[in-house]
């Protein structure tokens, strides 16, 4: 992987950052460390379970818990939306799940359990959360939806702090982030002269013979079909005898109609959105509906018929404005249908979630346990493998992928006098029009040129036809001028080889158009201009496309977790005409429906389709379970013309006359999990499809396998089937037959008159067999008649073990610890990196190695992913910061507790991987700790930072070359890196940055800056860096008109320490007229610098006289006729500071200008940076005393820090006491500003009466090439424990006993809280951490539970403290 690729890539789970061992102590000795003698590989396999669990830190996300969310998120007040999930399951479920188990559990009591855990989790947030919510009135009010049949849980609104806290209700097993859900038709790549893509016909219909089986009665009747979507316009004349309900969960009522035109009209709000490009008003729902339940009852030359047109639509809005609405709604969405009955449900949304535990997935599989077949689309984020969204990754849902249909397409041969002929392609029509009429017609020719509107002028174009060319705007627009105009025809030209290529449609402002080649086009308009202008249509032909081809925007399986095939089929979702609101077509209009029709492309398409055939199969067998509806779909799918895995097609393409007419099931019980509130219940998942499974590191193995497959016979005749086994061998997939794997079973099957066979297959793969997928069909046909074919697909997996891959995205790093706070990346997580695991595993221990030698330096930490998901991306922050834990060759002791930190350099990290079944894997990367700035030149640079341009000008061009020198030693290393791996950040007239642009290979970007002439100065900034985020002294220009008079400061220092004085040069530039200029130095924040001393420059030392007061240097001229061009007018001397901590600073005076009228301005002024190597050490933090929080809340309070006793001090390792208690503010936090600069850690000390001492090694400062750098140090917070009263490192009854004594005084050591009073809040403190010793000193005595007869227990009962 090419390491500038980090920008693009996103991870589907995270381990959590952080430290992977926790030490005690610390060691911060720099250098290397020699490698053991025993192997690193021996030493981790020694560990104990005890030393193993201590080193554990990094986790896998778990199925409880809070998902979804980043860190960061609970850092705010934000309100916050979120799903609940309680631990009980919804009672249906437990119902089926008691079954399975052979028990009995009546769904009254499964329903009480339900309900109990609702009453008791409303009590329980009314203790938990803050009683007083600024957003509602009270806490309960916060919970926006009651879930109990499709899911048990809420949905509910909270500030983002208060999320953690849900989970300390004991019927809460999870917490969800509620994601986003969009419907999202797939937009085409179309020229931009192409605005659209529609026709009138349904090709579908016939195409699948649904018209046959609509002739033959069946049309859904009696059934009652839901759409989960954006809502429906009922008015419409296909629609409004079918729509017989539902629900708006977005605005909360029974009227689920859609967001219409006029709704945006009042809102105020953008009508496009700017990140999706969708409308505000919304149509989805609408063209859903009319694809299942269009009933041709429009008085239009367009109607839509339905899949099932006679079937009863509910509708249920569950997505709002822009298409978009929240999981919460989805599910209130999946619950009602529960319990309106419903027998089909079609959700044709998603959310980018590949997680089949998700609680929409969820939902929808507790829907289908309750008898509801819910077809759900698999989303439009093909055609990548893994991009099926939730809730389509429901194990138990039908989802679909969406293929396209044969098209037919018009053709004719265009002709003049001559004998000149070429052929002719139809473009677009408008709904009247037939292409046949013209066939033998003659019309007039006019060439108006690219077909404006200006074009026109002149030229008489009535009732013949316009002849344009393409180019310059929309083709659509040129047709519909030249209908404003009365052309009865348009031919265009194209003016690129061959064909235009796209056909519009219809629409309402067309006329019938064609299209020609560009060469025909040039040979046709030369006749014209010979006044050859009668041009024939003859020899009409419909031509017609391929069809059955996977749409390229389908999503993809499989799922994540479970590997499930996702699709299970696909069904016609290209173009797909369907009923539109009114206001889409015609919104000045909007009760006339007449072309109220549009054409779409997703799976949003695909979906209603199969939801319609579902209908139909309701109504031909009521009795059909959702699963067989499944299996009969699978088992009947056609195949696509192309080679598709059945990750990305499935079975194939939906076939409904033979799903219907059709009488065998070939049925695979599987079994499937699906989550029960506090874990998973196993549950039946029979279908159409059978899978040998995922045989993880079994590469080199011997792999035999059987299943049984169910046939039944549902006809009155018996059936003798001959079965032959076909391999599918498509991009990615393995042939089964070039590596010896066998597929077998019985070789015909008989299966008697409405009975059922099972009969095993077998799967046999040789040691020799290819790791990788590999895939199949079992095909049943009739020996009686060979169209009467089933299919069923069959798949598995063989994998090696340990990872698949492992790729690091950040190979060089710059640690905090060796960072002056001057990178623009975030470096804090140090080595990130992606990887897959391909076999079962226990542990994966990072091993840090020298670079050069490959010796083991020590162990950087391990993960436990015992239980984490195989084949799936996983995303590791913080593989390496830097530290790491030395080995020492002590076997009872084999890995350091000290912390040992690694100097710049070049590193290996070795992967280590046991798997559960012993075997190690080995993996080993380079990386690179680096500090160093990489170079940055550019072509702005110059003698001024003021760079001019002319007026009118536009732009200004510009090239920039950023060169890492670590580049060639990283490549010399193998890593795929190079100059592109550097990048820069820029702001524009604004105090926002840009996001990292990437260099090209060389390390150059080139490209021009747009001017504003409104902008007096515009300003431009530039800050170079390379892979590890190191960044020189960024760059700052000023683009102002030319001869705007400026100010500036340049030097030639660009580096310099605290304390050192810099030279340099005040300049002026295109200033006239001047009898007086003032520069102010003091800065506008800070104090970096003084100025020491400032004369006048060579030049102008005898045409002035200077004056030095304080910041300000005042130089008057002996002639206001002198002209200064880029003209140096002071030398200055400035000293920098010490007192704040800087890495830097810029000499950027301001200056008024007096002119010989005595006229003030100020001009316009830009200074010169310069980079401060601070010769001191800073540090802050807070004194985190537990006594001093709120119980109620943990928050800190405020104390007098000058009357607490207590005392924070830094100790040097060589006794220089830095007491930073005067420093310490009433909230607790500190900041000392000079610390001396250092080598070795210093020790913090804080003392707090009534607690534990502190004593905690602070690394601050570094040494590098043998000097010393200080640091502006954050010390992390350090949680100091209340309750040693005695100060004696320890909390035991002696404590009490000293609270006792001093019960009701203001005792300052007993008072531990500091309020004045000794009291039951104190004690609480030792009650609190009884019996706990104190980690930050060594060797602490062991607490006493018992002094003079008396214990903490009996001690509490004389103070009448329960």
């Amino acid at each position: 992987m090419k390491v500038s690729s980090i920008m693009k890539k996103t991870a589907v789970m995270t381990l959590s950052a952080g430290l992977l061992v926790s030490p005690t102590t610390s060691n911060f000795n720099i250098s290397e460390v020699s490698a053991t003698e025993r192997s690193t590989e021996d030493i981790l396999s020694s560990l104990t379970s005890e030393q193993r669990k201590a080193l554990e830190q990094l986790q896998l996300n778990t199925d409880g818990g809070l998902i979804g969310f980043k860190s960061g998120d609970f850092s705010s007040q934000k309100e916050t939306s979120v799903i609940v999930q309680f631990k009980s399951k919804p009672s249906k479920v437990a119902v089926l799940e008691a079954a399975l188990k052979g028990e009995e559990l009546k769904k009254e009591k499964a329903d009480a359990k339900v309900e109990k855990e609702h009453k008791t989790f409303k009590a329980d947030i009314q203790k938990i959360l803050p009683q007083e919510n600024p957003k509602s009135k009270s806490i309960s009010s916060s919970i926006t939806h009651t879930f109990k049949k499709a899911y048990n849980g809420v949905s509910m609104t909270l500030p983002a702090d208060q999320v953690e806290l849900l989970l300390q209700s004991d019927v809460v097993h999870a917490v969800y982030k509620n994601h986003s859900f969009t419907v999202d038709p797939i937009k085409k790549e179309l020229p931009k002269d192409v605005k659209k893509e529609v026709t009138t016909s349904v090709e579908s219909i016939p195409y699948l013979k649904i018209d046959e089986l609509h002739k033959e009665g069946i049309t859904g009747e009696g059934v009652k079909v839901a759409v989960l979507d954006t809502g429906i316009d009922y008015k419409h004349p296909d629609l409004k005898d079918a729509y017989k309900g539902g629900y708006d969960f977005v605005d909360e009522d029974k009227d689920p109609m859609e967001t219409t035109y006029k709704d945006w009209e009042d809102s105020n709000q953008p009508e496009i959105n700017p990140f999706t490009g969708s409308s505000y008003y919304t149509s989805h729902g609408t063209h859903v509906s009319g694809t299942i339940v269009g009933q041709n009852e429009n008085d239009s030359e367009v109607s839509v018929v339905g899949v099932a047109p006679d079937a009863d639509l509910y509708v249920y809005r569950v997505l709002g404005p822009y298409g978009s609405g929240t999981s919460e709604d989805v599910i209130a969405g999946i619950e009602k249908a529960v319990e309106d009955g419903m027998d089909v449900m079609n959700l044709s949304l998603g959310a980018s979630v590949n997680d089949p535990y998700y609680p929409t997935s969820t939902a929808i599989n507790y829907a289908v346990l309750n008898g509801v077949t819910a077809v759900v689309s698999a989303g439009n984020s093909g055609p990548g493998s893994n991009t099926v969204g939730s809730p389509g990754t429901a194990a138990l849902a039908l989802t679909i992928g969406a293929s396209d249909v044969p098209v037919e397409l018009t053709a004719f041969t265009g002709s003049v006098s001559g004998g000149w002929s070429t052929e002719l392609v139809s473009m677009g029509r408008s709904f009247a029009d037939d292409f046949s009429k013209l066939e033998g017609q003659s019309l007039e020719l006019v060439d108006v040129g690219l077909g404006t509107q200006e074009d026109y002028t002149g030229k008489d174009v009535e009732g013949k036809i316009a002849f344009v060319q393409r180019g310059n705007f929309a083709l659509a627009d040129k047709i519909k001028f030249a209908k404003e105009h009365g052309a009865a025809a348009v031919i265009m030209y194209n003016n690129v080889d061959g064909q235009i290529g796209h056909n519009l449609g219809e629409s309402t402002t067309f006329v019938p158009a064609f299209s020609m080649t560009k060469a025909a086009g040039e040979q046709l308009k030369a006749k014209i201009a010979q006044g050859n202008t009668a041009f024939t249509f003859s020899n009409l032909k419909e031509a017609q496309t391929e069809g059955d081809k996977l749409a390229d925007f389908s999503s993809r399986g499989p799922v994540n977790d479970n590997y499930d095939m996702k699709p299970e089929v696909v069904a016609p979702g290209v173009s797909v005409l369907s009923t539109l609101p009114s206001y889409m077509t015609n919104p000045e209009k909007q009760e006339d429906y007449k072309y109220a029709y549009g054409r779409l492309s997703g799976t949003s398409m695909a979906a209603p389709h199969t939801a319609g055939i579902a209908a139909l199969l309701l109504e031909s067998n009521p009795e059909l379970d959702p699963d067989d509806i499944k299996t009969i779909l699978m088992n009947t799918a056609d195949p696509l013309n192309g080679e598709y895995s059945l990750y990305e097609v499935g079975a194939g393409r939906v076939d409904p006359y033979q799903a219907i007419h059709g009488d065998v099931k070939m049925q695979v019980t599987d079994e499937t999990l699906i989550p029960d509130g506090a874990g998973f219940v196993t549950v039946k998942n029979p279908s159409g499809d059978l899978s040998f499974g995922n045989h993880f590191g079994a590469e080199g193995s011997y792999v035999r396998e059987n299943r049984s497959i169910s046939f039944t016979n549902n006809s009155d005749i018996t059936k003798n089937f001959t079965v032959s086994v076909e391999e599918n061998v498509a991009e990615g997939t393995n042939s089964l037959s070039k590596n010896g794997v066998a597929v077998s079973t019985s070789k015909s099957i008989k299966v008697k008159a409405n009975k059922k066979v099972k009969k095993n297959v077998f799967l046999t793969v040789p040691k020799t067999a290819k790791v990788g997928l590999y895939e199949g069909f079992i095909t049943l046909t009739n020996k009686e008649d060979s169209s009467d074919q089933y299919r069923i697909p069959f798949n598995f997996r063989v994998t090696k073990e340990g990872l698949h891959y492992l790729d690091i995205l950040t190979p060089s790093i710059t640690p905090p610890y060796l960072n002056q706070e001057r990178t623009l990346l975030d470096n804090r997580f140090g080595v990130m990196g992606v990887f897959n695991l391909s076999s079962p595993t226990e542990t994966m221990d990072v091993v840090l190695q020298d670079g050069k030698t490959g010796n083991d330096l020590g162990l950087v930490g391990t993960i436990n992913l015992s239980d984490s998901p195989l084949d799936r991306e996983l995303f590791l922050f913080g593989a390496f910061n830097g530290q790491y834990y030395q080995f020492t060759g002590d076997s009872k002791q084999p890995i350091s507790e000290e912390v040992s930190f690694a100097k710049p350099g070049h590193y290996q990290l070795k992967f280590v991987v046991t798997g559960k079944s012993g075997k190690v894997t080995k993996e080993i990367r380079d990386i690179f700790i680096d500090i160093e700035d990489p170079t940055f030149e550019s072509s702005l640079d110059g003698p001024s930072p003021f760079l001019e341009y002319k007026p009118g000008q536009a732009t200004y061009p510009f090239n920039i070359q950023i060169t890492d020198p670590l580049v060639e030693e990283m490549q010399n290393a193998g890593i795929e890196i190079d100059q592109s791996s550097n990048s820069v950040i820029y702001t524009w007239n604004s105090p926002f940055p840009s996001n990292p642009i990437p260099m090209d290979e060389n390390g150059k970007w080139v490209e021009e800056i747009a001017m504003e002439e409104s902008i007096p100065a515009l300003r431009f900034t530039m800050s170079g860096l390379d892979s590890a985020g190191n960044s020189p002294l960024t760059k700052e220009y000023f683009f102002v008109k030319e001869g705007t008079p400026v100010t500036y400061a340049k030097s030639d220092v660009k580096k310099v320490k605290t304390a050192e004085t810099v030279q340099a040069q005040v300049f002026l530039d295109n200033v006239s007229d001047a009898k007086e200029v003032t520069w102010n130095f003091k800065e506008e924040w800070g104090e970096s610098m003084e100025v020491i001393d400032a004369k006048l420059a060579n030049g102008v030392s005898d045409k002035a006289s200077i004056t030095v007061n304080g910041d300000e240097v005042k130089v008057t001229f002996n002639d206001t006729n002198e002209t200064f061009d880029q003209t140096a007018v002071v030398d200055v001397t400035v000293k920098i500071t010490d007192k704040t901590f800087i890495t830097g600073t810029s000499i950027n005076p301001t200056a008024t200008v007096i002119n010989d009228q005595n006229e003030t301005s100020t001009l316009l002024n830009a200074g010169d940076s310069i980079e401060v190597d601070p010769q001191y050490n800073a540090a802050y933090g807070y004194v985190l005393a537990e006594g001093f929080r709120n119980p109620e809340n943990d928050l800190l309070e405020s104390r007098d820090w000058s009357k607490v006793g207590g005392s924070v001090k830094f100790i040097e390792s060589e006794g220089t006491v830095v007491d930073a208690t005067s420093l310490v503010e009433d909230r607790g936090n500190y900041r000392v500003g000079k610390l001396p600069l250092s080598k070795d850690p210093y020790t913090l000390e804080i003392k707090v009466p009534g607690h534990f001492e502190v004593h905690s090694k602070q690394r601050i400062g570094f040494e590098y090439k043998g000097e010393l750098f200080g640091k502006n140090h954050y010390v992390n917070p350090i949680d100091i424990t209340a309750g040693d009263v005695n100060q004696d490192q320890v909390i035991d009854v002696l404590d009490a006993i000293d609270i006792q004594k001093a019960w009701e005084t203001d005792n300052r050591a007993a008072d531990i809280n500091f309020d004045g009073t000794v009291d039951a809040k104190d004690i609480a403190f030792v009650k609190k951490n009884y019996l706990s010793q104190n980690e930050f000193v060594e060797n602490p005595p062991a607490p006493k539970e018992k002094h003079d007869g008396k214990t903490l227990e009996s001690i509490l009962e004389e103070l009448g403290i329960e």
